[in-house]
């Protein structure tokens, strides 16, 4: 399979089609024989492809004896699988919002502990918690895991709620120098030699992320909201804090 029709294929085109349309962008025009000794498809997958293609807006048709096929330009093509995959995102998250708005208030919680790998996918989450925060968020740990776009979303939030950043790199916490962020430098009697790199949030008091990274240097985290796994963490943390931490 050639890269164009994998990619094709990617943005919802069946087999058949990638292959018939990547065939029909080398001539100006065949008929379904021809493609189908280009593509090396079967002439009887041809007809029924080049058909679903038209429907796509992909492909002309001369109704002559035989029929003869063209591909659009790539441009028209770029357009309308740009407007295919709008519609049917469209559709894909309207459905999902009908059914969150029908059964999302009448199933029962559970206690959900979720789990991430990698530092892209956990950042993506961290910034989603923070935009989601409504009265407070502490941020602690390896400098390191802490990167420019999350300290300007720190320092964004410490706008509109009680921020605090503890770690125990100065560097990292002049960061936060002439902004609303509060920060915190944890107790020395933490061995950090023996503590592997890693960092945790903790928002509005009800949600928990924590995330380490592994010998094999990935990233990797569980977070809960609302639960009393969350809560408990919260308060362990707030013991730890209100002993050993001087805010």
């Amino acid at each position: 399979m050639t890269e164009p029709t994998a990619a094709l294929q990617r943005l919802g085109l069946s087999k058949y089609e990638a292959e018939v349309f990547v065939a029909l962008q080398q001539i100006d025009s065949g008929t379904a024989s021809e493609v189908a000794d280009l593509a090396d498809v079967p002439r009887s997958q041809v007809y029924g492809a080049a058909e679903d293609l038209e429907d796509r807006g992909l492909v002309d048709v001369q109704h002559a004896s035989p029929k003869r096929y063209r591909a659009v330009t790539l441009e028209e093509a770029r357009e309308q699988l740009r407007r295919d995959f709008e519609r049917e995102h469209e559709r894909a998250f309207d459905a999902l919002e009908s059914i969150e708005d029908r059964f999302g208030d009448t199933q029962e919680r559970q206690e959900a502990i979720w789990t991430l790998r990698g530092s892209e996918t956990i950042d993506a989450r961290i910034q989603t918690l923070l935009d989601d925060a409504e009265s407070s968020i502490t941020f602690g740990g390896d400098a390191s895991l802490a990167s420019e776009s999350l300290i300007a979303a720190l320092i964004e939030a410490a706008e509109d709620v009680d921020v605090l950043v503890v770690s125990e790199d100065a560097t990292f916490l002049e960061s936060f120098a002439d902004t609303d962020v509060e920060t915190a430098v944890p107790p020395d009697k933490i061995d950090s030699d023996e503590t592997p790199n890693g960092r945790f949030v903790i928002i509005d008091r009800r949600t928990v992320l924590f995330a380490v990274v592994g010998p094999d240097d990935e990233e990797s985290a569980f977070w809960s909201s609302g639960t009393t796994f969350a809560k408990w963490h919260v308060r362990m943390l707030d013991g730890f804090f209100s002993h050993h931490i001087d805010l």
